[in-house]
């Protein structure tokens, strides 16, 4: 059975769910990248949802999430 770490929020602003899953290995703890990459996942959605003087054409299309 695959195993993932996940690591869910909510925009406080637009009561968006946003999620975050990344595989685990045998290892050490994955939580801390997880968790990195949850907030990295808050500031793309501030940036793309929220911000007024975001310009959509300055990102690239392979780190566009259109929802």
């Amino acid at each position: 059975m695959d195993r993932a770490s996940r690591r869910f929020g909510k925009c406080s602003e637009c009561h968006e769910i946003i999620c975050v899953e990344k595989a685990v290995t045998d290892g050490p703890s994955t939580q801390g990248q997880t968790n990195e990459m949850l907030d990295e996942a808050f500031r793309t959605h501030t940036k793309l949802k929220h911000s007024q003087d975001f310009n959509l054409a300055a990102v690239p299309a392979t780190e566009r999430h259109d929802a």
